[in-house]
């Protein structure tokens, strides 16, 4: 007997990843600026047009970053800036500098963190802020105020221009954030919190902080040796956690963290609601305890 069986047709879908440009790059960001995908690599800067792709310029870069300021193009280059508008290019300003990131505030205020200090847009060009012969990492836009990162200490701008340690002592710095208006700094001897006006508060210097998270509404520590809960003015190891802590977020209104020996769930503690006469016993009992003696 032949069993001849109808099996309805099913569609598969697979996912395909289609490389864009199909070429080897070594790509250091992917960005969507103007209209157009940008591609950072460390042969140029590529501009992806539907099927047209340009190197923008055409001499070969090792791009870090791209941003926009209006029509304008930038490129953060181990050789340099570069602002692309149209199809007209500059080194801004026209120096070999190993600028690591760069980024823009206000729209049109474009910020350099090299190898050798700070540079802030200034007219056509660029001024150096410093400090100079300092590596810049990052910089970071607080309430206004400009935070710089480096391998010094925390620097923040004054009011006259100039970049301020703000910590009593040179430091490493890992991370510049601003949480509910406050600057938060991760160093290698501890983090620091600074309000507006007012000095900074050293929390665990013995610790290396490598970030400072907002989790839920509270502040976390991700250290070398743990993760740690600031709590007024001290900040409290979570137990069974001493271990090299990366990161700290809220999913779900759970606490995670990513640590180098895997992720882990934060459980909060449990409040129990008894009811009022198991209250009343409880109290009973506890008053006949502490009048006994033994």
């Amino acid at each position: 007997m032949l069993l001849i069986l109808l099996l309805p047709a099913q569609r598969v879908l697979a996912q395909v990843a289609v490389r864009v440009p199909d070429q080897d790059l070594d790509v250091q960001d992917v960005t969507y600026l103007n209209g157009s995908l940008w591609l950072a690599t460390t042969t140029g800067a590529y501009k992806v047009e539907g099927s047209r792709i340009s190197r923008v310029p055409e001499e070969s870069l090792v791009v870090n970053k791209i941003a926009s300021s209006g029509d304008a193009i930038w490129l953060a280059t181990s050789s340099g800036a570069y602002r692309i508008d149209g199809q007209k290019h500059d080194r801004v300003p026209d120096q070999i500098l190993d600028v690591l990131t760069l980024k823009i505030f206000n729209g049109s205020q474009v910020w350099l963190a090299t190898a050798n200090g700070a540079y802030v847009s200034n007219g056509g060009g660029m001024k150096l802020i410093g400090p100079p012969g300092t590596l810049i990492y990052e910089v970071t836009n607080i309430n206004d105020a400009i935070w710089l990162t480096t391998a010094r200490g925390p620097y923040k701008i004054a009011a006259n221009g100039s970049p301020e340690l703000v910590t009593p002592d040179p430091v490493f710095v890992n991370d510049i954030v601003g949480i509910q208006g406050v600057a938060w700094i991760a160093t290698t001897k501890g983090a620091f919190r600074v309000a507006p006006g007012t000095a900074p508060e050293p929390y665990r210097g013995e610790l290396e902080v490598t970030k400072v998270c907002d989790v839920n509404g509270d502040i976390w520590l991700a250290t070398k040796n743990g993760a740690y809960r600031v709590n007024g003015k001290q900040a409290d190891q979570v137990p069974g956690l001493d271990m090299a802590v990366e990161d700290v977020v809220g999913i779900d209104g759970a606490v995670w963290v990513a640590s180098n020996r895997g992720a882990y769930r934060i459980k909060a503690p449990t409040k129990i609601a008894l009811p009022e006469y198991y209250l009343v016993v409880l109290t009973y009992y506890r008053d006949i305890l502490s009048s006994t003696s033994f």
